[in-house]
């Protein structure tokens, strides 16, 4: 497998999410476990985002990462108060992109953009 070269301006974790894990985990206990991304990328991330799955279909909270644990093969991501994205970042059905049912390394500038098509379209 190849992986591509370490790029520190990939400082975001999009995770994908059902309602009830922002509402039990992201939003309740500040964490998110069970992350698996290779460890020399880990010192990168600051910023931690969460895509809520149908019915919603929208980035709608992010957080500043406090600290990181290693849980065997995994890691969790403990943050400070997650801050609602208002409005929230919609996926645009029908529209070039694919809906994030993994985590994926983004840029937090591209938070800035309208749509989850256009973020993970982003190449730079």
């Amino acid at each position: 497998m190849r992986f591509k070269p370490l790029d520190s301006t990939y400082n975001t974790v999009l995770v994908p999410s059902l309602i009830g894990g922002l509402e039990n985990v992201f939003l309740k206990e500040h964490k998110w476990p069970k992350i698996r991304l290779r460890e020399d990328r880990v010192q990168f991330i600051e910023y931690i985002a969460i895509y809520v799955s149908s019915p919603v279909s929208a980035i709608t909270h992010y957080a500043k990462i406090k600290n990181v644990e290693k849980d065997n093969e995994f890691f969790v991501f403990h943050f400070h108060d997650p801050i609602q994205l208002n409005p929230s970042i919609p996926f645009v059905k029908g529209k070039k992109g694919l809906v994030p049912q993994s985590l994926r390394l983004i840029k937090f500038d591209q938070l800035k953009l309208k749509t989850v098509n256009e973020i993970l379209a982003k190449k730079s």
